[in-house]
């Protein structure tokens, strides 16, 4: 009986233990399982009740990751420094189809506009990029339908696929000289693009990249140029397509639609 005993009151004890050890495991067990919300939000004040949402990078450095603001249709500042530290990039779709915003300020602290940053942002006239801009991602700007002038700052040297693409209202545009490279529907169905001056190291030309540009009449193309693309300039009504050397690579449809084509 007394063995009896022994084993019933050992096998108690363990059941004990391993209660106890489940419980420290769940309080914590050496791993937060807590859900927080990370989210910060920069109160800019004003009428117009406008709020950045932000993130930090790199430790001591600010992103824009949102926005908030009345229904308004207004003009917005984008802030320099949030909590003592610069703000240097606004990210992936931050104010993706704001459609209460008609023109932005930015910091000359900004090195970098991601994808789709201010994609169809449809009421949005007009932006003027600091020359600290060094990379613009892809659709960053597409189907600002109102966007009637932009400058893409000497600083930029990646630009990304379409971003530009359906600027309907976007009448000029300067290359910066860093930049080798226009990206594929880059300024496709920029109806009212009449000018683009390249920069002198543009060297290709991406298929659709000024496609549909139907005013489109002058363009400088670059001595350092060697490929154009497919459709690149297709249905550009205005445009007499160039004489180019033979060491450029002219791709299918290139100049379809243009002035001389239409003409032979």
């Amino acid at each position: 009986m007394k063995r009896i005993l022994s084993l019933m009151l050992a096998l108690l004890l363990l059941c004990s233990l391993v209660a106890c050890s489940n419980d420290e495991t769940e309080d914590d067990g050496g791993v937060d399982m807590t859900v927080t919300n990370n989210e910060n939000v920069y109160d800019a004040g004003g009428d117009y009740k406008d709020q950045f949402k932000y993130e930090y990078i790199r430790g001591d450095e600010v992103t824009i990751t949102g926005f908030e603001g009345s229904d308004v249709e207004h003009a917005i500042a984008i802030p320099s420094v949030i909590d003592d530290r610069p703000v240097t990039e606004i990210v992936e779709g931050a104010f993706y189809h704001m459609t209460n915003i008609t023109a932005v300020t930015m910091p000359d602290t900004i090195v970098k506009i991601g994808k789709t940053a201010f994609a169809e942002c449809t009421k949005l006239q007009s932006i003027t990029l600091p020359a600290s801009v060094a990379e613009i991602g892809e659709a960053a700007f597409a189907k600002c339908l109102n966007l009637k002038t932009i400058n893409i700052p000497e600083a930029v040297t990646e630009l990304g696929d379409r971003a530009f693409f359906e600027c309907k209202s976007l009448t000029a545009i300067t290359v910066p000289a860093a930049l080798t490279e226009i990206p594929q529907q880059c300024f496709m169905n920029c109806e009212k693009l009449a000018t683009v001056t390249m920069g002198d190291q543009v060297d290709t030309i991406h298929d659709y990249a000024f496609m549909g540009c139907t005013v489109l009449a002058t363009v400088n193309f670059s001595a350092a140029l060697t490929e154009i693309g497919d459709y690149a300039f297709a249905d550009c009504k205005a445009l007499a397509a160039p004489t180019l050397g033979d060491t450029v690579t002219v791709g299918n449809n290139a100049f379809h639609g243009t002035l001389t084509a239409a003409a032979e």
